[in-house]
């Protein structure tokens, strides 16, 4: 009987390091050998379990260094997100500012228009004109929306799923619910503890 797990290999000088998946099944080959033994652990199958699960253990502190340094990474780009959000607020203020006083300014020169009867003023390098708006007329209601008559009303039909009675039906055994839907597992997700 061989105490070799099919695909481990003895660590070497010139053995490229295991992936984390290709350790996950030196393990899974090691249990197998352990139940062949019937639970007896050899000499040689304990230099296996040394070999796998110090392989294992180095690569899952590696892993979860790793983690741990995309978690500070992630922090620092969230914290920058947040200044550029700010900042993108500011920028958003300031135009809005900006838009305000060009209202304000254009409203003035309308007032001058008005009152001396004009619907442009051309000065040096430019013109300031009225000119209307393209598109349908405004329209203000006079009255409440439920007191206009109904030749002047559209109907609105919205239809939805309820999901909710779905995830029931289907917890049931719903034969007609199993038609349109399934329910899926639900997720997790793994955590560096």
């Amino acid at each position: 009987m061989t105490t070799k797990a099919p695909g481990a290999t003895a660590p070497t000088e010139t053995t490229p390091r295991r992936s984390l998946y290709e350790l996950a099944g030196d393990l899974l080959a090691w249990e197998a050998l352990v139940e062949e033994a019937e639970g007896e652990i050899t000499p040689e199958l304990e230099a296996l379990e040394q070999e796998v699960f110090g392989n294992l253990e180095e690569k899952v502190d590696r892993i979860a260094a790793f983690v741990r340094q995309l978690e500070v990474e992630s922090k620092e780009i969230a914290a920058k997100r947040q200044v550029v959000l700010e900042e993108a607020k500011w920028l958003a203020e300031r135009g809005a500012a900006k838009d305000r006083k060009i209202a304000r300014l254009l409203q003035l020169v309308d007032a001058v228009l008005t009152r001396t009867g004009r619907t442009s003023v051309a000065g040096e390098l430019f013109t300031i004109k009225r000119r209307g708006n393209g598109g349908v007329e405004p329209l203000v209601l006079l009255v409440p929306e439920d007191a206009v008559p109904e030749k002047f009303l559209r109907a609105k039909t919205e239809i939805s799923i309820d999901k909710d009675a779905l995830r029931q039906a289907l917890a049931a055994g719903d034969a007609d619910a199993a038609l349109v839907a399934e329910l899926q597992p639900r997720g997790y997700k793994v955590v560096v503890a």
